[in-house]
């Protein structure tokens, strides 16, 4: 009768642990409706801005990867512990240089995950954002402009405007603007981006309006 009992548990417990089954992180992947915003650039194209006074200012593209990524940690305090990832997400990465002579890098990064703040029924976003742009002076935050000179995150939430540059015209444009009026080594305070074409525009402090050349 015992020898029943324990078949009988070994059983229904062999049986529950079958039915108990791995759950995988979520994986935030871009949709189709990013895809019009993830720009369209291809490695070693050269794009050239140039101000009133015909300087000009050229940039080449060194990097395009689109790769799935990981959120995830382990265990800070106490014994070590495994690596957990939360979720996957996309993100597509396309990085500049000045062309012809190097330096001056900087990059578009997008993604789609989760809202960095709670938001209700709102299970992933869509972020972009300009990283380390040549010359830009960074944008206000608590009083100091120096900690987010770093980056500056695309507003798609913004309703997008209508441009004209050198008789081409822009629908989906957004105005990325620093309100820094300090004039030091980094003098860009405005941005000019198209959901389509990128940055097509920038102004600095010193009253030169550089356009992307058509």
């Amino acid at each position: 009768m015992k020898n029943l009992i324990l078949l009988i548990s070994v059983l229904l417990l062999t049986s529950c642990y079958d039915n108990i089954k791995e759950v995988s992180p979520p994986y935030y992947q871009f949709i189709e409706e990013d895809l019009d915003k993830l720009l369209t650039y291809e490695v070693d194209q050269i794009i050239t801005y140039k101000n009133e006074n015909n300087e000009e200012r050229k940039y080449i593209v060194t990097s395009v990867e689109t790769e799935k990524e990981d959120y995830g940690c382990c265990a800070t305090f106490g014994p070590p512990s495994p690596y957990t990832v939360f979720y996957y997400y996309d993100i597509k990465k396309i990085e500049f240089q000045k062309f012809p002579n190097g330096g001056d890098y900087w990059y578009y990064y997008f993604t789609r995950k989760p809202p960095f703040v709670s938001e209700p029924d709102v299970i992933s976003k869509f972020y972009g954002s300009i990283n380390e742009f040549p010359f830009w002076n960074g944008q206000l935050s608590d009083g100091d402009y120096s900690y987010i000179n770093y980056y500056s995150v695309i507003d798609y939430n913004q309703t997008p405007i209508l441009m004209e540059v050198n008789g081409h015209e822009f629908s989906k444009v957004h105005i990325v603007n620093s309100d820094n009026p300090d004039i030091d080594n980094s003098n860009v305070n405005v941005i000019y981006f198209d959901e389509v074409e990128g940055i097509i525009g920038f102004d600095d402090l010193e009253n030169n309006k550089w356009r992307i050349v058509i």
